[in-house]
């Protein structure tokens, strides 16, 4: 039972360990860890065992730290993934809010985008110290959402003068 497992956590002892299959990883670790409590009463009795069963636990220790940073690597991938989509869809939107012709729902949509944008920094900030790629990018979409904020608020002023422009030249046709 305990060398099934072990053979099976060996196979994840690889730098990449696909994504799909952390999950299985993290399961065979925790099988080992359950043989070698099944057996503790062997290590009082058999010196052998107590060595084998110490280095075995040495190398799902080390296994599971190599697991750990498997999965922040994969979080920190997923995030830069999300950030970067998100920025694509908030530039889109603020490309059609700059239009002269942009809607009221143009903007709607490009706050809302600019939102996302927030929504998945906040929901990842616990990531930023323990990854430095994600840290690095998260830092330059916060400093390009300055921007993209302030392009939001300016096209916000053109409609609303835009909308005051139309109302005025409306009264004045309306008057004459």
């Amino acid at each position: 039972k305990f060398e099934d497992a072990r053979k099976i956590a060996a196979e994840f002892n690889k730098p990449d360990i696909p994504a799909d299959r952390v999950a299985e990883a993290e399961a065979s670790i925790n099988q080992i860890r359950a043989a070698l409590e099944a057996g503790k009463a062997l290590t009082e009795q058999d010196k052998d065992y107590k060595y084998y069963a110490g280095e075995v636990l040495k190398r799902a220790d080390e296994l599971a730290a190599k697991l750990a940073a498997r999965k922040i690597a994969i979080a920190a991938t997923d995030g830069r993934a999300a950030l970067t989509e998100a920025m694509t869809a908030a530039k889109a939107a603020l490309t059609t809010a700059k239009v002269p012709e942009v809607t009221d729902a143009d903007l709607a949509a490009a706050a809302k985008s600019l939102g996302a944008i927030t929504k998945e920094l906040d929901a990842r900030t616990a990531l930023e110290p323990k990854s430095a790629g994600y840290a690095m990018q998260a830092t330059k979409t916060r400093e390009a959402l300055v921007g993209m904020n302030e392009a939001l608020e300016f096209a916000k002023r053109v409609r609303d003068l835009s909308k005051q422009t139309v109302e005025t030249l409306a009264a004045g046709i309306a008057a004459a």
